[in-house]
């Protein structure tokens, strides 16, 4: 059999990439995990499996340590003392198809973790009727062409990008940014809420600009070396006209906009402005940001 190709999602978190996975999920040749870690993982045991995985500097240890605990195994039979390339390909494929397994026939936790993160704090009628009306169970999938992992840094720090490019040259990397005053806005939210998050989410509006920044700097940095293996979309793109961004998504992974797809799509994604919720929030004047905005089209700030 014929593996699927390797596909990783990147972005600055609270940018959209979860809705983004969301959306590739429900084609049936494309499954890419929540945050498994699984390439951070990789590259820490790529010259044998540490006494102790560590968060990436910029990450958490709560998603990394999930998968180390659930694919514990796998890795352990799979990386030996200085892994090849081929052990490292057996052990991503392995712990992708043990999480797809998982995500399709969710235990009942997992069904209500999902049920109220689409209801949310304030439910309506629609919410709940679409909540309950979530089968991922029903969206089989049939002979893959594309597996991966949705993270935001992980993938786009330098050496873990140079990792993945060695091991993986076929893999292809789907980047989504978002305005930064929605970002920056909806990171000290998150600080405030989040039982566990990054270090960085606990500073200023300006330190967290800066760090949107870097991650971008990274984001062209990958995009500029990897030519046509890197496609970028815009969040706001997402949302005001979903199908055309994904036709062209699909487009990148060479694969067919099929009817289920199509159908879905329109129905998962919000008909708002991702962003007018913090129409209001100050944006400090951070150069290197601003740069960057604007090779992005946000000028407006």
């Amino acid at each position: 059999m014929s593996l699927p190709k390797p596909l990783f999602v990147t972005g600055n978190k609270r940018s959209g990439s979860t809705v983004l996975t969301d959306l590739l999920n429900v084609h049936p040749e494309v499954f890419v995990s929540h945050e498994s870690d699984i390439a951070w993982i990789l590259f820490q045991a790529r010259e044998g499996p540490p006494d102790r995985f560590r968060a990436h500097p910029l990450d958490s240890t709560l998603m990394m340590s999930s998968t180390v605990r659930d694919c514990g195994r796998i890795l352990r039979s799979t990386l030996g003392d200085r892994p090849g390339c081929e052990e490292v390909a057996e052990a991503f494929h392995r712990v992708q198809a043990r999480l797809m397994k998982r995500y399709l026939r969710p235990s009942l936790k997992q069904r209500l973790k999902r049920i109220a993160k689409v209801v949310g704090k304030k439910p309506t009628p629609g919410r709940l009727w679409r909540a309950l009306r979530q089968k991922p169970e029903l969206r089989r999938k049939g002979d893959l062409a594309w597996t991966g992992d949705k993270k935001h840094a992980q993938m786009l720090d330098p050496e873990v990008r140079d990792f993945l490019g060695a091991t993986f040259p076929e893999a292809r990397y789907i980047h989504i940014v978002r305005h930064p005053r929605g970002v920056v806005a909806s990171t000290l939210e998150a600080a405030r809420k989040w039982s566990e998050a990054p270090a960085y989410f606990h500073g200023t509006a300006e330190s967290v600009l800066e760090q949107w920044a870097a991650l971008e700097e990274w984001g062209l940095q990958a995009k500029e070396a990897n030519g046509g293996l890197v496609h970028v979309l815009r969040l706001e793109d997402l949302w005001s006209d979903p199908l055309p961004v994904l036709s062209r998504v699909l487009d990148f992974l060479g694969l067919e906009m099929t009817e289920t797809f199509a159908d879905l799509v329109p129905r998962m994604v919000y008909r708002r402005d991702p962003n007018e919720k913090y129409a209001s929030f100050p944006l400090p004047e951070v150069p290197r940001a601003a740069r960057i905005m604007e090779i992005y089209g946000y000028q407006d700030a």
